[in-house]
């Protein structure tokens, strides 16, 4: 944030702070819970409740104290990475309110599924990158439930295909090596 040019403290004077490109002053904010679920983890990030504002006044008041144009606002500029994560569903993140992310290095969070989910087979952990001035998600892939029984292993004379996928719905295939037959009486 540019200093002010502190040139006047007499009543009625304005202090203009100005925010560096890409950073934003976070005047409003609410906590709003990333994941509602029943059972899961919840997490709280800080969003804005109106638009980002680059710029911010303070005013010698009558009873000689500097009053701020938004009364809740921080004097401090912030990168939007820093206040705004996308929605994660079925998942968590390392996010932490008080670090100071920016795309200025291509800073990175941790993205993990909760127990029970995958993006893909066998992979729970995903890496979000901070980029032109925001989350970047384009990549991140959502999170599905997953069977948590081991897979079982084929029988005797018995073959089980390739385990591809682990997701609600999908199939196993077991089959018979020549010349054997499964018993499909009913006990």
């Amino acid at each position: 944030m540019d200093d002010p040019a502190f040139t006047n403290d007499s009543i009625g004077a304005i202090l203009l702070y100005k925010c560096q490109p890409n950073y934003y002053i976070n005047y409003t904010y609410m906590l709003v819970p990333t994941n509602t679920s029943s059972g899961s983890l919840t997490q709280f990030v800080s969003v804005p409740i109106f638009p980002l504002k680059k710029t911010m006044e303070l005013t010698c008041s009558q009873d000689g104290n500097w009053t701020k144009q938004y009364p809740d606002a921080d004097i401090r500029c912030y990168h939007p990475c820093m206040i705004k994560l996308p929605t994660l569903v079925n998942a968590w993140s390392d996010f932490n309110s008080s670090k100071n992310y920016s795309d200025a290095n291509n800073q990175t969070l941790s993205v993990e599924c909760l127990p029970g989910y995958e993006f893909a087979f066998n992979k729970t952990k995903q890496v979000l990158t901070c980029a032109a001035s925001k989350w970047d998600d384009r990549k991140l892939l959502p999170c599905y439930k997953v069977c948590l029984d081991p897979i079982r292993e084929a029988g005797e004379e018995m073959t089980v295909a390739n385990v591809t996928a682990n997701s609600v719905n999908t199939t196993m295939t077991y089959a018979c090596t020549e010349g054997h037959h499964l018993n499909t009486t009913e006990v």
